[in-house]
């Protein structure tokens, strides 16, 4: 009885401590002057370092590298001194967010990370292929084709 009751706490503890991972994907949005900007930071570990990449989906920017990405007990720095930014967050394992703030140039704003993005999107933005499809519905079978719009 004490080994299953010692493996069981073995098992929680092991699944704790993968709870309390920072790497993985984390979204978040600044709200600039009332617009929304999606970010995506992409946190990996390799041994003991730690590598971030990112993305702007709303500027149509991927896989963007930072400079230095510092995991400190529960304190997350990222910086690009390449983009002249900086997001200092503290982690909060136990509800999977990083709250901090993103200081680029002379402005600070705050910025949630969560292992979701907020809206439902996933990262990329869907345009439609041709500016006709944001008038017709070519998934619909009466839909007029540009053509038989000029007739």
């Amino acid at each position: 009885m004490k080994k299953i009751a010692f493996i069981l706490i073995l098992v929680a503890a092991a699944f704790n401590l993968k709870a309390q991972d920072v790497t993985g994907d984390w979204y978040g949005a600044l709200n600039i002057s009332g617009t929304q900007l999606r970010l995506v930071f992409h946190i990996n570990k390799s041994g003991e370092v730690y590598t971030t990449t990112f993305d702007s989906p709303d500027q149509g920017a991927n896989g963007l590298g930072v400079d230095k990405t510092t995991v400190k007990s529960n304190a997350v720095t990222i910086e690009s001194s390449q983009f002249g930014f900086n997001y200092t967050g503290t982690y909060k394992p136990d509800s999977a967010i990083i709250r901090g703030a993103f200081t680029q140039g002379p402005g600070t704003l705050p910025l949630l990370l969560t292992r979701k993005p907020a809206d439902g999107r996933q990262g990329k933005i869907k345009r439609p292929k041709h500016p006709m499809q944001l008038i017709y519905n070519r998934k619909e079978e009466n839909s007029l084709t540009l053509a038989q719009m000029m007739y």
